[in-house]
């Protein structure tokens, strides 16, 4: 257990959705063949993304990549709940002895992952009150489905290629929405999941 640290990555995603999309980019992407994944078996659980995260650093793993949904974070006890984790994990998990040391990141989007997929196609700055209204305005660019059967008859990466879309305009238009975020321009529709591809390519 950890006895040697393993130069890669696991990312820790809420649900299939997450898993299904990073799938779709080892073919086209190899870099991404280097990339583990563990999704969580019950969604905006962060007593399980915490387990998962502790049983990531004693594997060795050197970044621990986690993707979050901000639907159901944004107020009250699972807000609290995810700041704790954030804090606890704010600064690299070190044990020199267990040859354990490992890096923890989070990377938000508000309402969640399928924002991202939108940014394949527009640079939206819509708020969406609800999943269903994000999903509506998907379904302006391609058919879409959050279901496991639909996910396999579409991989989803070449899929949204296929209606247009394109992996540099989401990383553009993601890394947009976050600056606008942090200048306090908006609290809502924006992701860092741009930030992520390209802190996985620069780690591999």
């Amino acid at each position: 257990m950890g006895s040697k640290q393993k130069n890669t990555i696991t990312v820790i995603g809420e649900g299939i959705t997450e898993k299904h999309w990073l799938l779709s980019l080892k073919d086209p992407y190899p870099y991404f063949r280097k990339v583990d994944y563990v999704e969580l078996e019950h969604a905006n659980n962060m007593a399980e993304l915490e387990k998962e995260i502790e049983k990531a650093t004693k594997m060795g793993y050197a970044k621990v990549f986690c993707m979050i949904d901000m639907d159901n974070k944004k107020e009250g006890i699972e807000h609290d709940k995810y700041v704790a984790l954030k804090r606890k994990y704010a600064k690299p998990i070190v044990n020199k002895r267990k040859g354990i040391d490992c890096e923890v990141r989070f990377y938000e989007t508000d309402r969640c992952t399928e924002q991202f997929f939108l940014y394949y196609f527009s640079n939206t700055t819509k708020p969406f009150q609800s999943y269903e209204d994000l999903e509506k305005e998907l379904h302006r660019y391609c058919e879409y489905e959050k279901r496991a059967r639909f996910f396999a008859r579409h991989p989803l990466h070449d899929y949204f290629k296929s209606k247009g879309g394109c992996l540099d305009d989401a990383i553009k238009n993601a890394n947009a929405s976050v600056a606008a975020h942090d200048k306090g321009e908006r609290d809502y529709s924006y992701s860092e999941l741009g930030k992520m591809m390209e802190d996985i390519k620069n780690a591999l």
